[in-house]
């Protein structure tokens, strides 16, 4: 969504233009913390998600965990307990790399 704040120009005082500065800064406010909803910077989290679109995927820092691309579907590291290993296993035989 686009938002719209409103010019200051170099020849508008500061005192006179003291009611557009807080709207600006209250419009800003008002999306940072509509954004909040979704991003939490502390936990490292997005959620609330309907639909993310990308052309890839790639999960892991350091160490890549799960690679998925146009021409790629891996899943670089290995199952951890039994609910992931059946959760791999039910992956569709044409999606697998």
């Amino acid at each position: 969504m686009a938002i719209s704040v409103t010019e200051i120009l170099g020849t508008d005082s500061l005192s006179g233009s003291r009611l557009v500065l807080n709207d600006n800064f209250n419009i800003l406010t008002s999306e940072i913390n509509a954004m909040e909803v979704y991003f939490n910077p502390t936990a490292g989290t997005i959620t609330n998600l309907n639909d993310v679109k990308t052309e890839s995927l790639r999960v892991g820092l350091s160490t890549i965990l799960l690679d998925i691309n146009a021409s790629t579907f891996d899943v670089l590291t290995s199952p951890k307990d039994e609910y992931t290993k059946h959760l791999l296993s039910c992956i569709p035989p044409w999606l697998e790399g």
